[in-house]
């Protein structure tokens, strides 16, 4: 007889604290099972069992803590299916496409496209489109253009804009339905596309969030933001010089490297 044996016959082991603590052997559990009852919750929540072991105690673990907490193959899960609990086990089981098309029933959908570790792919998309969650595909799923476009209906444009980049002719092509507040804030867009689109852009994102060139902002100084430019543009002294009545002088003494030739013939400004 152990000595551990000899001290739980004696009551003096506090199971309740070796099942917290411990790393507890499966096979203490088993000839001491009866002993802690009142622990099968924390063992089933902080201790690694095996299937196996799950399986021979299974109507004394705590299942709720077995669906997320011990890491279950997709052929245990399906013969235990009527005990774990498949909203957990969306959670925190990785399942193949294959384990989900056989449940789809009784999965539940949003939890399976919410977390961003669990990428579908195009087909089962496709397949399932009326089941996933379409917020948390365009969140998580790598989408491309050709995929948008089929489903231009379904996705969420706005997280379209802001997450995922987006080449100028899909921009032209989907501009009814692009949000362009989120395009001009997160794409990068060459100064020809925003002449093109110079009537519906907002020149306050322009002015602040793309890169432009001195040619560009002279062509469009009725239209850009000074503050804007004067901020966040590259500009030379001889464009500052061009347009010092345009300038924000506040914004360009604290942004912009200066010469002292320039800053003496400026010193009013500054």
């Amino acid at each position: 007889m152990s000595e551990l044996q000899s001290m739980v016959i004696k009551d003096k082991v506090d199971l309740d604290f070796i099942s917290w603590n411990q790393k507890l052997l499966e096979d203490f559990i088993r000839e001491y099972k009866d002993n802690v009852d009142c622990v099968w919750k924390w063992i089933s929540r902080n201790r690694k069992l095996s299937e196996d072991f799950i399986k021979e105690m299974k109507d004394k673990v705590y299942w709720p803590f077995i669906s997320y907490s011990q890491k279950l193959s997709e052929d245990f899960i399906r013969e235990f299916k009527d005990k774990v609990y498949l909203k957990k086990i969306c959670i925190y089981q990785k399942l193949t496409e294959d384990f989900i098309r056989e449940f789809q029933d009784k999965v539940d959908w949003d939890y399976l496209s919410f977390y961003h570790y669990r990428k579908f792919s195009k087909d089962f998309i496709r397949e399932f489109q009326d089941k996933v969650n379409w917020e948390c595909i365009n969140r998580n799923q790598e989408l491309s253009e050709n995929f948008i476009r089929e489903f231009q209906d379904k996705v969420d444009w706005k997280k379209i804009c802001r997450n995922r980049e987006l080449s100028e002719d899909f921009i032209r092509e989907f501009q009814d339905k692009v949000d362009w507040d989120y395009i001009l804030y997160h794409q990068e867009l060459s100064e020809d596309f925003i002449r093109e689109f110079q009537d519906r852009v907002d020149w306050g994102f322009i002015s602040w969030n793309q890169e432009l060139s001195e040619d560009f902002i002279r062509e469009f100084k009725d239209k850009v933001y000074w503050q804007g430019i004067s901020e966040n543009q590259t500009l030379s002294e001889d464009f500052i010089r061009e347009f010092k009545d345009k300038v924000d002088w506040d914004y360009v003494c604290e942004y912009k490297k200066l010469s002292e030739d320039f800053r003496e013939e400026f010193k009013d400004n500054l």
